[in-house]
């Protein structure tokens, strides 16, 4: 038998690869370099050999750790938050090379602190006395910029005073003072503040004193009372200038109206102690004088007015009769003649005679005398006057020059007051004659 032998040889290949990152061969995914061989059977059937030569060459991984603050601009773009961030580039080998950013962003902070104090607040090293918004800018633990705003209100404590002025004594907070002072209390006010009160106090005290009063017949008191005798006893509480209780006690001294009268009698006119000059009696004029305690004293004054008299007379006597005695005076001739002497009332009584001579019968001494004892009043008058001689006949009243100016008929009373001021002769007739009187009307 022959045998017909055909041998085929292995056939052996080999193949060189290079790559980046990985490779797929034959199903398997190769990420090192190598040789790497797979078997198959060729078609003459017998087993063939592939040897793979493979580089593989891997990525580039590159990883950046970067902090930033607030952001960060890494190939164009802006980052503002943490993270990893990468980039794929071919390098100078033609694979792919991945940078990976490690990004850590830190922010900057702000905060709000809001404070409210008495007086003034230290922030920072500085001492803020005024409210308002104030800014402290730091770097932070993480480096960045930090910002800090103060909203501060500054208050203030209150300092108030009070015045007040009391009776004795003044309780304030449960204190009670009884002089007179300055005194301070410290409280917490509505705004948690120190605030300051100030009393400013006035102690007053009540007062005691004795009113001594003198009055005249009684009196009436601050009381209402009216007391008609001395006393020393009578208190009576008013409220004094300082508003406390004041204890008034009465000291009083009584004296009462005295009343007098004060007769008097005088000639013509008086003058009393009013400094009045009367020509009439009077019975109702009054003076106030004041005794030792101070009262009135009235003094009634009874006043009677004597009239002076002047008589005008005349007589006719005989030659054979001479001398003729009148009023005690011999009379040897005709002529004028005055005799001044005294009225039963002791007032001047003055009769101008004018002695006639003749042949004719003497007049009766007793009718002479009737009218030389007419007197008038009151002289000087206001306008009545009273002659004292009943049976009057008639009077005429005659002025300076002798002209009749009034006549009154049966009367011992007459009224000149329609007459000027001034004197004037009154022409009496009697049964017994005529006598001659001046009066002035005043």
């Amino acid at each position: 038998m022959t045998l017909t032998l055909t041998i085929n040889p292995v056939v052996t290949n080999t193949i060189s690869e290079s790559v980046c990152g990985s490779y797929t061969w034959n199903g398997t995914n190769y990420t090192t370099s190598g040789i790497y061989t797979h078997t198959y059977t060729a078609v003459t059937g017998c087993d063939s050999i592939v040897n793979l030569m493979l580089t593989i060459t891997p990525p580039v991984t590159v990883t950046n750790h970067v902090t930033a603050c607030d952001s960060y601009t890494w190939n164009g773009q802006t980052y503002t938050t943490s993270g990893n961030y990468s980039t794929t580039y071919t390098g100078a080998n033609g694979c792919d090379s991945i940078v990976t950013l490690a990004l850590t962003i830190n922010n900057s902070t702000t905060s709000t602190v809001n404070e409210t104090a008495c007086g003034g607040y230290v922030w920072n090293g500085q001492t803020y006395t005024t409210s308002g918004v104030y800014l402290y800018n730091y770097t932070g633990v993480n480096g960045c910029d930090s910002t800090v705003t103060l909203n501060l209100t500054v208050a203030q404590g209150v300092a108030t005073s009070e015045a007040v002025s009391a009776c004795e004594s003044y309780i304030w907070n449960g204190t009670t003072y009884t002089t007179s002072g300055n005194y301070t209390h410290t409280y917490t006010a509505v705004n948690g503040c120190d605030s300051v009160v100030t009393l400013q106090l006035t102690v007053n005290m009540p007062t005691t004193g004795v009113d001594n009063q003198t009055a005249c017949d009684s009196y009436t008191w601050i009381n209402g009372q009216t007391y008609t005798a001395s006393t020393n006893t009578p208190v009576f509480t008013i409220t004094n200038v300082a508003g406390c209780d004041s204890v008034v006690t009465l000291n009083l001294t009584l004296g009462y109206t005295a009343y007098a009268i004060d007769e008097q009698e005088a000639c013509d006119s008086y003058i009393w102690i009013d400094n009045q000059n009367y020509t009439e009696s009077v019975d109702d004029a009054t003076y106030t004088l004041h005794t030792a305690e101070g009262c009135d004293s009235i003094v009634t004054l009874h006043l009677t007015i004597n009239y002076s008299v002047e008589v005008y007379d005349t007589i006719d006597v005989l030659q054979s009769q001479l001398p003729y005695t009148y009023n005690g005076v011999d009379i040897t001739a005709a002529g004028n003649y005055e005799f001044n002497g005294t009225t039963v009332n002791g007032c001047d009584s003055t009769i101008y005679l004018r002695v006639n001579v003749t042949g004719d019968m003497p007049t009766a001494v007793d009718v002479v005398n009737i009218l030389n004892d007419v007197n008038i009043y009151p002289n000087p008058t206001h306008g009545r006057v009273t002659v004292t001689a009943d049976n009057v006949v008639k009077i005429e009243v005659l002025d300076i020059v002798g002209r009749l100016v009034a006549t009154f008929d049966n009367t011992n009373t007459f009224d000149i007051s329609n007459l000027n001021e001034g004197a004037y002769t009154l022409r009496i007739t009697l049964p017994e004659g005529v006598t001659v009187r001046k009066v002035v009307r005043k």
